[in-house]
């Protein structure tokens, strides 16, 4: 008692039985030993869960090397970074654009403004002149009275009604003759305004310029929304490439434990196959 000592005895009138029996029990009790002390098939568990994890890794690499070749992937960072500049470069050269634009509104709204209240046209002087139709007509009146008067001198006297009244007609007409001899009329002369002209044609100028500037804010946040949606792709097909990367470290891991612990039982139950314990006979 109290001891790590088993003493086994076996009686017999047989000593080959005897003897037999004996050798037998310490046998049976080494191997029982031995299937207790091992975990049962932990050799194959660890070869198989190998074996799996392996195939598991080579699938999960083989998806990472066809993820970077189907989005030809050299350097991540150095696209990225590459991808910045260029976005940075045309987000200042747009602020520059849109500054131009807010300028050449500016310049518009002004040069409206003084073409509202400059003239079109401007007089460029008067011209003044008699009435002709007038004076060729009290003329031609007068000539026909002078004729008149001469054919009644000729049928009545000075004093009669007839002579008398033509020639009052005749005073009247001299009259007025003299009198549209003695006017003048005058006619303004207008012409377009040179300061309206330049006005106009600087404001089609900068209208033009101002078109110009709007086209090319366009073009420009066009290729900056092209560069960001390509760093967001690049954003997406890193994180895909991140995981798929842990996917494979992970699986690399656990085939390297799994591995160690296949070694680690298959020499065990190498050891145990030997009998290596610490029971000895």
């Amino acid at each position: 008692k109290k001891s790590n000592v088993i003493q086994l005895s076996f009686k017999h009138e047989n000593p080959q039985m005897a003897a037999l029996v004996v050798n037998r029990l310490a046998d049976t009790y080494l191997a029982h030993h031995v299937s207790v002390h091992k975990a049962p098939k932990s050799v194959k568990f660890f070869q198989d869960q190998s074996q799996l994890l392996m195939a598991k890794m080579e699938r999960s690499e083989e998806a990472l090397k066809a993820l970077k070749k189907q989005y030809n992937v050299t350097s991540l960072e150095e696209e990225r970074t590459l991808l910045l500049e260029q976005s940075s470069a045309l987000r200042a050269e747009l602020n520059t654009t849109l500054s131009e634009k807010v300028e050449a509104e500016k310049r518009i709204g002004q040069l409206r403004l003084q073409l509202a209240s400059t003239p079109k046209t401007v007089s460029q002087g008067e011209v003044s002149d008699q009435n002709p139709y007038l004076l060729n007509t009290l003329e031609a009146r007068l000539v026909e009275l002078q004729l008149e008067e001469k054919k009644l001198l000729a049928r009545y006297t000075d004093q009669s009604r007839p002579v008398t009244n033509v020639r009052e007609e005749i005073h009247i007409v001299s009259q007025k003759l003299a009198e549209q001899e003695g006017k003048r009329y005058a006619s303004k002369s207008t012409g377009l305004n040179l300061t309206y002209q330049n006005l106009q044609q600087t404001l089609l100028q900068n209208e033009a310029e101002l078109n110009a500037i709007k086209a090319k804010a366009e073009t420009q946040q066009v290729h900056l929304t092209v560069y960001q949606s390509q760093l967001d792709k690049l954003n997406q097909i890193e994180v895909e490439l991140n995981q798929l990367q842990q996917q494979v470290d992970v699986n690399r891991e656990n085939y390297r434990l799994y591995l160690t612990k296949f070694e680690e039982s298959r020499i065990a139950d190498a050891m145990d196959s030997e009998k290596i314990t610490n029971v000895s006979i």
